[in-house]
């Protein structure tokens, strides 16, 4: 039987109403290398697409065309606002995995919300997951390599030693990705036995908020699904407002009052701090949670 394999992490998408604005967040705040900016007349939407390290962002916007608002991405913003929208992970035979998805009940969907068999003439197969299926929307892609064409990360000579170092913020690479989730049992078991991602690690916060489990998810990224235990904090109200959604994006800093520094010249602020952790002021960065950290995630399988 023709299988499938998850590598890389594509991109996660961010769907904003100010494109130029989360330009200069991801590329200036973030000091991230842009290597796309377009339009896809398969979506209606234009978007951007930024390296920072091993962390690939896309920020996207519906385009000011006739129809927009009614393709996936309009609504999605009509719905739900300026918000984190996916993660896109590097896949090998997409029709095989869409396929096997198909027989466990999770709906596929093809670019643009046409069927998975509707694909763009460009060498690119990819699929959507139906978020209410799959917890969070999940884009699959194969661009025929380990990475879309473009990426500075497919360069002999790509290393990260630029935001590690030379960029104020410091970073270190992505940590994790997390995914607001209400059955944590049931989340874990579509990741680990229908996706057949490795499950690491299980934790509680201190404060006895919300419970956790760590997949790594391909060769490289790490999900965290969480539950929220209590009426309080950002992801139950996350949570209550959008569904099980991508919540929020984690980056590992080398020295986290060297970031904050950073911030504090950047003028965005945060609403969260402990002496590991910052989340910044998601009015200041269009709607999506963004934490810096300087802590790794215990039996992270990447450290090994």
């Amino acid at each position: 039987m023709a299988t499938f394999q998850f590598g890389l992490l594509s991109q996660v998408i961010h769907v904003v109403d100010d494109l130029a604005g989360a330009r200069q967040l991801y590329g200036g705040v973030f000091g991230g290398l842009s290597f796309y900016e377009g339009h896809s007349p398969y979506e209606l939407r234009d978007a951007s697409i930024f390296s920072i390290g091993n962390l690939t962002v896309e920020p996207m916007s519906p385009s000011a065309t006739d129809g927009a608002d009614q393709m996936p991405v309009g609504r999605f913003l009509g719905r739900f606002g300026p918000h984190l929208h996916s993660i896109a992970v590097n896949t090998t035979n997409v029709p095989a995995l869409a396929e096997h998805l198909t027989e466990n009940g999770i709906r596929v969907f093809g670019p643009g919300g046409r069927d998975f068999d509707d694909q763009p003439i460009d060498g690119v197969t990819s699929i959507y997951t139906h978020p209410r299926d799959s917890h969070c929307l999940l884009e699959l892609v194969d661009f025929g390599g380990p990475l879309m064409s473009g990426s500075p990360r497919a360069e002999p000579s790509w290393e990260t030693t630029y935001w590690q170092t030379d960029h104020p913020l410091g970073s270190d690479g992505l940590s994790h990705l997390t995914v607001a989730v209400s059955d944590l049992d049931v989340a874990t078991d579509f990741f680990n036995q229908v996706l057949g991602c490795e499950i690491f690690h299980e934790g509680a916060t201190a404060s006895g908020e919300r419970v956790s489990r760590f997949v790594l998810f391909g060769s490289e990224t790490v999900i965290e699904l969480s539950q929220p235990l209590t009426s309080d904090g950002r992801m139950s109200a996350d949570l209550v407002a959008n569904g099980e959604i991508l919540h929020s994006v984690t980056v590992r800093v080398l020295d986290l009052e060297r970031a904050v520094s950073h911030l504090d010249d950047c003028r965005i602020g945060l609403v969260e701090r402990s002496e590991a952790h910052v989340v910044l002021d998601p009015e200041k960065t269009f709607g999506a949670v963004l934490s810096l950290t300087v802590a790794g995630i215990p039996e992270d399988p990447r450290e090994g």
